[in-house]
Formats: C-alpha cells, sequence, structure tokens
C-alpha cells in the first residue's frame, strides 16, 4: 500500500465524505474500517473477505473501544478476536 494512502494516515475515507480531523490522528476506528473496507473493495478483494476482514476488525473496536486512530498503542492489537477466525 502506497504510504501517502494509509489508512492509519486517516487518508481513506468513504466516498462523498469530508475529513472531519482536526489533528492529526484524530479518525475513530470505525470511520478507518470504512475506508478500509473501501480500499480492499478497490483492490479487487471478494465481498466475503471484506466482510470477514470487516467482522474480525469490528470485534475488536467492540474490545478495544472506538478509539482515534492516533491513540492505537503497540499493545492493542492483542485484543484481537483470533478466535473468531
Amino acid at each position: 500500500m502506497n504510504r501517502g494512502h494509509s489508512i492509519l494516515s486517516g487518508n481513506l475515507r468513504p466516498s462523498g465524505s469530508s475529513p472531519r480531523r482536526t489533528s492529526r490522528g484524530s479518525l475513530p476506528l470505525s470511520k478507518a474500517l470504512v475506508g478500509f473496507s473501501n480500499a480492499k473493495y478497490a483492490e479487487g478483494l471478494s465481498p466475503r473477505s471484506v466482510a470477514s476482514y470487516s467482522d474480525i476488525v469490528s470485534k475488536w473496536i467492540a474490545r478495544i473501544g472506538d478509539k482515534d486512530i492516533g491513540k492505537v498503542t503497540a499493545a492493542d492489537p492483542l485484543g484481537l478476536p483470533y478466535d473468531s477466525c
């Protein structure tokens, strides 16, 4: 993925929306997930794959909270729901 289009940089967003970020990293994970899903569709992944990724990440967000992407720490991925894979 091109660094300028990283989901963590907040450059991806739902079609027709405008960024509401006031400072770097203030995009909620739930909004980033929409952009991630849109990017995966654009890359040609199957709808089933995108839905599966989205489901796993949604469960992770439910565990750690819908925090801003700038506040995600290295320890947060430890909360991924691997048992649901």
